[in-house]
Formats: structure tokens, C-alpha cells, sequence
């Protein structure tokens, strides 16, 4: 009889685990072995020698390894279980974006001693808390982990729902005192919409849920809109701004004015508006400038003048102005009349209380409806009328007088010429008749423009009378301006570069002078020099001017060569001695001459003995070497401009 030995079963040690955990069972299996456990439905495999084993309750597990003569041995094992403590991470919430809550259950775990670890920290105020303050900006989820006193956790999880907020916004239209400011709603949301408005207007008074409200303020101020907006998911938002209500602008159209047909009128006030801002007129017809604050109006018709003024504000404010047009009176003078020199004629006008007649002259009181007129000349009398309103109107007279003049009464004449005459004759020339005195130098001296040609001062004298009798006389004196006395004389002076013409003017009774050379004019001055062609004729012309009155003098100069025109001195014998009385040879050219003639003397062998080179234009009677010169008979060469002038000259001493 054989004995085996039974095989050694290990079920493990005893455990201890939380309730939904795992536990490994058992020992390292033996090959040819089988091994089985009962419990095998809390068992991840109840033939394994060392299974997994996730028992809800304390559970004793038993293991019965069989070897491979088929004998038996057991064990056993208990694992006991610690129930995982309850959590409760509270239900979900949603609020609005910058709002908090508080999460967790209501307890979040009923356990003594557990502890609690939240995720997303940084928005939380405690994330060790059973309950902490979530604040999310986002829509957030949490998970709390309970830890009990044996370790056993257990999570949950809750979820913050984060709904934007709107931001509130408005904005306004111009702020002006008793107008309807409109409020504009400008709310901005990124989701949902906005489902209410609520406004505070300011002024303790006025509010409004619509959307875009106006509100009319009755003071400028400076007042504080409060705009509240909730969204569709209850949140709210709430902007206060400072608006400023301005006073409404100055409008000053000016007092009522009142005008006569034809007249301007200034209007506006003083000021019409504040500066800087627009003014504008209506109607714009009669006005200068509709966008003046104080146009001239030029109404036709009484009329009314709309004003608006708009300031810097933007605010408005409006006035008028009546412009009313008075009548101009109808004004009627007497007719025109003729009469005789300082024949008296009443003048007469109607139509208006004050009258003021114009010019002056000849009338007895300028300032009444009929003065008296005692005309010398033709006159045209202005009336003007004045009327209640202060309105005028005009009418004019014309007196026509029968009269001569003379304008100006004397005139000049040139000696040896004629002149018509030109009396100035007003009103009624009918049957006129024309007597001149005295006849002498006369064509004819009973016509209106005879020809007069004295011979010296004269006046003469016209009597004229019409057919109705009227008579008149005036007179003209004829001055007789004397001819130009002209007389000049020319020296043909000569130079180095040709010939000037030096003028000596011995002209009498001459205002201006003018001189033509060779036919084009040359000067005005009254003794000019001109520089000619000495070489060809010239023509020399002088015109001289006494008034209105001229003549002419013209000389003819022939060609001269310098040979002519240098007058050299005749003297032919010098005395060089000391004395001072003919100590030297001067052939007579000097001024103009220096530096541009040649001078050279010769003794009678040819040998030259002076030379206008070293310096000086007369000789002395040394030689060039210095020494005094023989008495004798010496030459001369003179060269100037091309030509040579030769002579002979005795020394004596």
C-alpha cells in the first residue's frame, strides 16, 4: 500500500479591502496541480491558484488543490470588505459669467473623518472643502474624491453650467435742453439675448424698459443714465454713463424793424448768437447772407424772417423778426420852366409832411414845399418828400435860364494864328441873335462862332437875346503868346576820338527846348554837347517851345579836319631864358588832347632834340639829354588822329 503525500494548499493570507476594490488570492500554482475556489462569482477565475477576487462583503473563500495522484488538500482565506464612504457632489448648477455658488451635497459625505479633494482648484476657494465657492468663467465640471478614516475613497462629479454675461452699452444723440434725447441701446452678448432693459434717466424722475427709449429733460445738467440689461439666461450687466444736457442755443432775432420801399434793414439781435455758432434765415430771398447772424434784408413786402440758430452743442434754438415795408409817398414838383437871368420863378411839391430841396443855390429857404428860385444857369432842382413813416421819395424841376459864359473865360493864342470862339449858351434859343464888340479882327461878329485873329490882347464881348427878350452877356479875353526868340552858337570842339559840338543857347521867351542832330532827336537840355563825325556835314536843329507856341532854328555845319579845327597859336619864336615871358613852346592843344597826340621836335641836321614821351607837351629849349639848345630854327611834327601838322619854330635867348 502506497501513501502519497498530500498536496500543500495555500489560500493566502486574510485581506482587507474596500468595497469595490480588488484583492489577489492564493499562492504561485504547482504544475500537474488543479486548483478550485468556491465563491467563484466574486472571482476573476475560481480554477486559478491565485485569482482575483472583488467580493461587496466580507467573504471567506476556500481552496482545494488537487495533485496528480488525485489527492486532495484545502485552505482557506477570508477578505474582508470595508464599505467605501458615500459622496455626493451636489447637483449641477448654471450661472452667469463673474457670479459664484457653492457646491458639493447636502453633506457631501455623511462619513466622520473624510476627507475631500476637488478638481479645477483654480477656481475654486477650497478644493479641500466638503462644500467649497466655485467661481468658474467657463462652463466647468468637478470631481470631488471622499476619503474615509481605512482609506476607502469614492467620487462624484457635478458640473458648473458658466453663461456669458451681456455688456451693456448706449450711447446718446446731441443733449440739448428741452429736446427728446434719444437713447440708443449698443448690449453686446456672445450667447443668448437680451430679454429686458431697465432705465435710470438721472434726474430721479424718468425711466423706461423699452429698448431705445427717449426722454426729454427740462434743465441742463450733468446727470448720471443707469442702463440695466438681462439676458435670456437671467444675467445681468449694468453700465452708468455722465451725459451732459446743454442749454439750448441763443437765438436772438433782433427787434421788429420797419422799412421804406426800397430801404435795407440790418437784422438779428446784439448778439444773435453766441460765438462759433451757425446761424440761418429763411425765407432767403431779399437777404445778403441767410448764414450772417445779422443780414441786411431788402424785403419788397412786410415779411417774416425765420431764424435758426445751432450752436457748438449741436442744440437749436429759433426766433423771428418782422420786417415791415411802409409805402414811399408819391412826391409831385411843378413843371419845368424857361425864364431870363435872375428872373424870379416859385417852385411848388406835394405828397409830404417835411420837404428838402436840392442844391441850394439860388433858392430862398431850401427847406419848405415852395421855395423861391433865382436862377443864373440852367438848375435842376431836386425835391425830396418825407412822409409820416419817415419814407421819402423825389421829383426834380428843371429851370432852363437864357445865358452866355465863357468856360474858361481866356485863352491864348500863338502870334500870327486865329481862334474860333466858343461861347456856352443855356435855355430858350428861339430867335436868338448874337452882337460881339468890338468887330476889329472879327470874320464876323453878329454869328455864334466867329474867328478871331488879333494881334494883341483883346477882349471881346457877347450880347445875345431870344424872342421872348431874355438878354445876357459875357466876355472872353484872347492872350497873344510872343513867338520863341532862338539863337544859339556851335563850337566844334575837337578830341582824341573825333569832334564834340559845344552849344552856346542865347534863346529868349522859350519854356522847353528839344534838339535834333542830323535828323533824330537828341536832347532836351538847354545847352547840351553832342559828339559828331567831325569829317562829314552836320546837321544841327532847335526847337523852342513858349506855351502852345514853337520855332525852329537849323544850322548846317560843314566837314572840318582836325587841321582846321585845332586853331594851333601862331606864334613861330620862344625865348627860353628864365624870365617867365615866353620861356616855352606850346603849339596851343591841351585837355582833351593829353595822351592821345604826338609832339616832336627836330633841330635842323634831323636830330630829334623833344619828345612829347617824356612827359610834357611844351618844350623848354633843353634837349633830351638836358642841356639848353642852340639858338636857332627848329621842326616840328604834331600827329593826332591820322593826320601830321608840321612847322618850324626859332629859339632865341
Amino acid at each position: 500500500v502506497t501513501v502519497n503525500t498530500l498536496p500543500t494548499a495555500d489560500a493566502g493570507s486574510d485581506q482587507t479591502i474596500c468595497q469595490l476594490d480588488t484583492a489577489t488570492i492564493g499562492s504561485i500554482g504547482v504544475g500537474g496541480e488543479t486548483y478550485e475556489w468556491d465563491n467563484g462569482s466574486s472571482l476573476d477565475d475560481s480554477t486559478k491558484a491565485n485569482p482575483r477576487a472583488f467580493p461587496l462583503t466580507t467573504t471567506n473563500y476556500s481552496l482545494t488543490v488537487t495533485d496528480l495522484n488525485g489527492c486532495s488538500a484545502t485552505d482557506q482565506v477570508e477578505v474582508r470588505v470595508n464599505q467605501i464612504p458615500n459622496v455626493d457632489a451636489g447637483i449641477d448648477f448654471t450661472i452667469c459669467s463673474g457670479d459664484s455658488v457653492i457646491i458639493g451635497g447636502n453633506p457631501t459625505s455623511t462619513n466622520i473623518g473624510a476627507t475631500y479633494f476637488w478638481t479645477n482648484s483654480a477656481s475654486l476657494d477650497d478644493n479641500t472643502s466638503a462644500n467649497p465657492r466655485a467661481f468658474p468663467l467657463d462652463t466647468t465640471t468637478y470631481i470631488v474624491t471622499v476619503t474615509d478614516g481605512v482609506g476607502c475613497i469614492s467620487i462624484d462629479t457635478m458640473t458648473v453650467n458658466v453663461n456669458p454675461l451681456p455688456n451693456a452699452a448706449f450711447e446718446t444723440d446731441a443733449l440739448c435742453e428741452g429736446d427728446f434725447t434719444a437713447f440708443t441701446d449698443k448690449t453686446t452678448i456672445s450667447a443668448g439675448s437680451i430679454t429686458s432693459w431697465s432705465w435710470s434717466f438721472g434726474d430721479g424722475l424718468g425711466t423706461s424698459n423699452l429698448q431705445n427709449p427717449a426722454y426729454q429733460y427740462s434743465t441742463a445738467a450733468i446727470y448720471d443714465v443707469e442702463l440695466i440689461v438681462t439676458s435670456s439666461f437671467g444675467c445681468l450687466d449694468t453700465v452708468m454713463e455722465s451725459i451732459t444736457v446743454n442749454p439750448i442755443a441763443v437765438a436772438n432775432a433782433g427787434a421788429d424793424r420797419e422799412i421804406c420801399y426800397g430801404d435795407t434793414a440790418k437784422i438779428g439781435g446784439n448778439p444773435t448768437g453766441l460765438p462759433g455758432t451757425i446761424f440761418n434765415w429763411s425765407p432767403s430771398f431779399d437777404l445778403n447772407n441767410v448764414s450772417s447772424a445779422n443780414p441786411l434784408a431788402s424785403p419788397l413786402s412786410t415779411t417774416n424772417y425765420f431764424l435758426s440758430v445751432t450752436d457748438q452743442n449741436g442744440c437749436v434754438n429759433y426766433d423771428t423778426v418782422e420786417v415791415k415795408v411802409n409805402p414811399l409817398p408819391i412826391i409831385t414838383a411843378s413843371n419845368d420852366v424857361s425864364v431870363c437871368v435872375n428872373q424870379a420863378v416859385q417852385l411848388s411839391a406835394s405828397g409830404g409832411v417835411t420837404y428838402k430841396w436840392s442844391p441850394t443855390t439860388w433858392l430862398d429857404d431850401p427847406l419848405i414845399a415852395d421855395p423861391t428860385a433865382t436862377a443864373l444857369r440852367n438848375i435842376d432842382y431836386v425835391v425830396e418828400g418825407t412822409d409820416i413813416n419817415g419814407c421819402t421819395e423825389t421829383d426834380t424841376v428843371l429851370i432852363e435860364v437864357f445865358n452866355v459864359e465863357f468856360n474858361p473865360p481866356d485863352t491864348s493864342i500863338c502870334f500870327s494864328t486865329a481862334v474860333q470862339l466858343n461861347p456856352i449858351i443855356q435855355g430858350n434859343e428861339n430867335g436868338i441873335s448874337f452882337n460881339w464888340t468890338p468887330s476889329n479882327s472879327l470874320n464876323d461878329n453878329t454869328i455864334r462862332n466867329p474867328i478871331a485873329s488879333p494881334m494883341f490882347q483883346q477882349e471881346y464881348k457877347l450880347k445875345i437875346e431870344n424872342s421872348l427878350g431874355c438878354q445876357d452877356e459875357d466876355s472872353v479875353t484872347i492872350n497873344i503868346n510872343p513867338r520863341a526868340g532862338l539863337e544859339f552858337n556851335v563850337l566844334v570842339s575837337p578830341r582824341c576820338s573825333g569832334a564834340v559840338l559845344e552849344i552856346d543857347n542865347s534863346s529868349t521867351s522859350s519854356e522847353r527846348y528839344e534838339w535834333w542832330l542830323n535828323g533824330e532827336y537828341a536832347s532836351a537840355e538847354k545847352e547840351p554837347n553832342f559828339e559828331v563825325n567831325n569829317n562829314q556835314v552836320n546837321t544841327l536843329q532847335l526847337v523852342g517851345y513858349n506855351g502852345g507856341c514853337s520855332d525852329t532854328l537849323t544850322k548846317v555845319l560843314p566837314a572840318a579836319g582836325f587841321r582846321e579845327l585845332l586853331q594851333l597859336k601862331d606864334a613861330n619864336v620862344f625865348t627860353p631864358n628864365g624870365d617867365g615871358i615866353n620861356d616855352l613852346f606850346d603849339p596851343g592843344f591841351e585837355g582833351e588832347f593829353i595822351g592821345c597826340v604826338g609832339f616832336v621836335i627836330f633841330d635842323r641836321w634831323g636830330k630829334k632834340v623833344f619828345d612829347t614821351n617824356i612827359g610834357q607837351y611844351g618844350w623848354d629849349g633843353r634837349t633830351l639829354e638836358g642841356a639848353n639848345a642852340k639858338v636857332g630854327t627848329y621842326y616840328y611834327i604834331i600827329t593826332i588822329a591820322g593826320e601830321e601838322i608840321k612847322g618850324s619854330v626859332y629859339l632865341s635867348r
